[in-house]
């Protein structure tokens, strides 16, 4: 039961709210401090002026922000409040005091504030906060298992989303400087797509089967909040109009209808659609205008804060008293700039200019049927400073700030405010107000980082060895040997306009002690000399220090690092030497053609220049196409050119890919990285759900420039005689167009907790591709290795159990043509032939040799536990993200290969490369 009604006089709200009252007065006259403690009184009040709030009796016109703290290079795994109390209240300190200077009095915050500070806010800075509880809308916790993706007809969902909510409800019930709940987040828009970027709206009401269960949960959370915190105004947050009728039906006992309008200056009819469907007030959860223009891509503030003047001069002509009369004002989007808003995952610390979504209410740089116009990171009315090494920034207000400022002047209720004075009142509020402020705060803290080259780190490694050289002979001889090392790392960095930037780390040697323990380091570049067959050293060298020491310093400054970054409105591109990058695996790349390149300490350990190349981006225009290439984009690839365009036909993403191969790698002794034949490969992926199965098909055309070279194809004799006694029939062929193709697809299920997939490919026998670097549920270890030349089944079951995860994977492959056994030459003589002998395939002369895709019959089984199954322990970046105290996971794996296999390669210590003899013939 509820006692807030549109329909009910303020004294019907609360039994005795008069009484009630007189209570809190006396209570701040003798108990000053129990008096700032108490929540407040807060009602829904109607009269023949239209709808108004009132706090403690008095109307209040909400002048809200959408608040947050996210340091630059932070995307929304940050959360402010979990760090330490002295961080969070310097940084409340320095944001509230600027928020009440505005004339904000009222934020909106997700419920993972906790309720001690909600407090702390409204006692210190008089702002109150609307308690946002998400209903679902970016994922579900569920008995400890996260869900992604919400289902609002599915019992379970509905159940834990009810118990969150109450449970939301007892924490903040009585909370002093609570203002209202309001469930969710524009839900009605996650009906229809799950990104978490603001999008397009669709041009058709689509899904109203599945919103009809999204609106009757959202009235039995409205109920059950009334129920658990009476006195608490409850709203929904709700995409625009979208369903407004669903809820009128079945959601009407809401207290206040909170919407996300992006309109551009005027919410146009939507006070009016409000009042005929629902008759309570409204406010604008979620409203504004980005900073960015996305035509002349430069930013464009003045523009932003005549849309803030604006839009708000629309709200003060609809509250009470004025026009449709049900207006109560609004919560900003948003504070400050959110850096991280677009991709959410990548470029972090870039403030990106690509807009994500296009909307005519902004027609400055809309062009119908052009590219996007609305940029997720510049919505705020602050731009953000980059943090301190502790974690603070600064933030820098925009013209809107002012704007803001000047409008909330104005009080809609005070008596003798008219429609003419409103009109006067935002017609002096000007949007150019603070723009020479702003400009010259961000010139004075970032023309730096804007115009020069920067010092972004230094380190300093410095090493001492002892070594006890035996070889020495005779008495006292055998001595210990102490010499020392000094590696200087210095990273620069540069960014001479907005759009691009760079970076470059350079290494300076020092001594470079000569009895080092490893000799494959970084800095044993510049160390004892080594002759090679290539490159040998003359007597005169050898004799001569100095030459030899001159020899070594030429080495001693070197490039460690580099890369840099160049943002167009049509394209991103980034360069990078040595630096690592991720694979297009969640991009259509269904055979990995394009692999990760993240190596870790491996490049110092074998001074490799791996990877070197560039990557290209389309946007706008030229969205779906990318370009990636260069001398060695990965370790071991070939001078390449990587090809990507990905286009959406209905619900079906079909994406195809080329890698063209331009010439063979350099010398293999630099980085120990097996030499790879040079060749070209194709492929095309297709992927759709259809009904609960998510669906992934592909094909494979590659090493089409192997047609027609020969191969030896063994065959085990069990019967009669055989080549040589050797036990095996050899039979020539060589290699046709069937051999380039393959095809694989996968499927994958997963109905609630359980986690399903199966996956199938044939590969002919040069049709080669990369290694599966993508994650399917779990943290498996068994997975497609991408080499042609076989038949592959994989099978895997994930299971969640609250906290725990059980996930058995099998997995099936075999070779179309097996591994060449080693056959030694002999002589018959009783026949008198010879049988000229065989070696293990070599896979640099070989069109193909049986390495990853050995027979393999194999099942491995995983168990995790993790009490945060959000950032589950066996993600690949758990070292970052993972917030558990403790979490555990056990594989087991095992693996029956009945076969041998091709010879496999190492290298010698000047780099030479070498085979090692066939593997044995079995093995589990």
């Amino acid at each position: 039961m509820t006692w807030f009604s549109a329909n009910m006089s303020p004294e019907s709200h609360h039994p005795q709210p008069a009484l009630r009252r007189l209570v809190l007065a006396l209570g701040a006259a003798l108990v000053p401090s129990l008096a700032a403690a108490a929540p407040a009184d807060i009602a829904v009040v109607r009269d023949e002026a239209g709808q108004r709030l009132h706090v403690d009796g008095a109307p209040f016109f909400i002048r809200g922000m959408n608040w947050g703290y996210m340091p630059i290079g932070q995307n929304y795994r940050y959360s402010l409040w979990v760090q330490e109390d002295p961080f969070i209240e310097q940084v409340l300190h320095r944001e509230m005091a600027m928020l009440r200077e505005l004339g904000v009095n009222s934020i909106r915050q997700y419920d993972d504030i906790p309720p001690r500070w909600v407090t702390w806010i409204h006692e210190n800075y008089g702002i109150y906060t609307m308690v946002n509880p998400l209903f679902g809308r970016y994922g579900l916790d569920i008995d400890g298992r996260w869900v992604p993706g919400v289902d609002y007809s599915d019992p379970a969902h509905r159940k834990a989303i009810l118990e969150q909510t109450i449970a939301s409800a007892e924490r903040f019930k009585d909370v002093p400087g609570v203002l209202m709940f309001m469930l969710g987040n524009e839900n009605n828009y996650g009906l229809h797509w799950s990104s978490f970027e603001i999008e397009a709206l669709p041009k058709e009401a689509q899904g109203k089967a599945r919103a009809e269960f999204l609106y009757t949960l959202f009235g039995e959370g409205i109920d059950a909040i009334h129920e658990t915190a009476p006195g608490v105004p409850v709203a929904i947050c709700n995409g625009d109009a979208l369903y407004l009728d669903l809820v009128a039906k079945h959601a009407s006992q809401l207290d206040l209808y909170g919407v996300n309008v992006y309109r551009g200056k005027s919410a146009l009819d939507l006070y009016q659609q409000v009042e005929d469907a629902l008759d309570v007030p409204v406010f604008f959860s979620e409203f504004g205008a980005d900073a960015f223009d996305a035509l002349r891509m430069r930013e464009d503030s003045v523009t932003q804060a005549r849309y803030v003047r604006d839009q708000w001069h629309d709200i003060y002509e609809n509250t009470a008293g004025h026009g449709v009369g049900n207006a109560i004002g609004g919560y900003q989007f948003q504070w400050s700039d959110g850096w991280w808003k677009y991709k959410q995952e990548e470029n972090l610390d870039v403030h990106d200019p690509t807009a994500s979504w296009p909307n005519g209410g902004y027609s400055e740089d809309f062009v119908e049927g052009g590219p996007n116009n609305m940029n997720e990171e510049w919505f705020g009315i602050t731009a953000k400073g980059r943090p301190d090494a502790d974690g603070h920034f600064y933030v820098y207000p925009r013209p809107a700030y002012y704007a803001l400022q000047q409008a909330w002047q104005l009080d809609p209720y005070a008596e003798g405010t008219t429609d003419e004075s409103i009109d006067v009142h935002f017609a002096v509020v000007q949007p150019t107000s603070g723009l020479l402020t702003y400009m010259s705060s961000l010139d004075a803290t970032q023309a730096k980082e804007r115009t020069r080259a920067w010092v972004r780190g230094v380190r300093l490694d410095l090493t001492g060895v002892a070594t006890e050289d035996n070889t020495r002979l005779g008495a006292g001889k055998q001595r210990l040997d102490f010499d020392h090392g000094q590696s200087l790392y210095v990273d620069l960095g540069a960014k001479p306009s907005e759009a691009i930037e760079v970076r470059a780390e350079v290494n300076v040697l020092g001594n470079v002690a000569q009895n080092i323990i490893d000799p494959l380091t970084y800095e044993s570049r510049a160390g004892k000399l080594i002759a090679t067959e290539d490159d040998p050293l003359t007597p005169e060298d050898e004799a001569d220090p100095d030459a030899l020491a001159m020899m070594q310093a030429a080495d001693r400054v070197r490039l460690y690092q580099a890369e840099g970054s160049w943002e167009h409105d049509l394209f991103r591109m980034n360069a990078y030497y040595r630096v690592g990058h991720l694979h297009w695996g969640y991009e259509g790349d269904f055979f990995g053609l394009y692999r990760e390149a993240f190596y870790g300490d491996s490049i110092d350990i074998y001074d490799a220049a791996v990877p070197i190349g560039m990557e290209f981006e389309g946007k706008g225009a030229l969205d779906g196409l990318a370009i990636a290439g260069g001398p060695q984009v990965y370790w071991g690839a070939n001078p390449a050119v990587f090809l990507r365009y990905g286009f959406d036909v209905g619900k079906t993403r079909t994406t195809f890919i080329h890698q063209e191969d331009l010439t063979a790698q350099g010398s293999a002794a630099a980085n120990r990285a097996i030499p790879q034949l040079v060749t070209r490969k194709t492929t095309v992926h297709m992927e759709r759900n259809v009904g609960p199965v998510h669906v992934d098909l592909g094909g494979i055309m590659a090493g089409t420039d192997r047609l027609g070279m020969a191969y030896v194809d063994p065959e085990v004799v069990t019967d009669g005689p055989s080549y040589s006694g050797s036990g095996y029939h050899l039979y020539e062929d060589e290699i046709q167009w069937m051999d380039t193709l393959g095809t694989k697809a996968k499927l994958m299920w997963e109905p609630g907790s359980v986690h399903a997939y199966v996956q199938g490919a044939y590969r002919g026998l040069v049709a080669d591709g990369g290694e599966d670097a993508t994650t399917t549920f779990t943290g498996w270890t068994l997975k497609d290795g991408g080499q042609g030349n076989g038949l592959q089944v994989l099978s895997g079951l994930a299971v969640d159990l609250g906290k725990f995860q059980i996930a058995p994977n099998f997995m099936y492959q075999k070779p179309f043509v097996g591994p060449l056994p080693n056959i030694a030459s002999s002589w018959d003589p009783a026949t008198g032939w010879f049988y000229g002998g065989t070696q293990a395939r070599n896979p640099i002369d070989d069109p193909f040799a049986v390495l990853g895709n050995r027979e393999t019959i194999a099942g491995e089984l995983m168990f995790v536990w993790d009490p945060t199954p959000g950032t589950w322990f066996w993600a690949w970046d758990n070292r970052l993200h993972e917030d558990a105290p403790l979490a555990m996971a056990l594989n087991l794996v095992y693996r029956h290969q009945p076969t041998s296999r091709d010879a496999v390669f190492g290298f010698t210590e000047t780099g030479e490369l070498f085979a090692f003899a066939a593997a044995p013939p079995a093995a589990d």
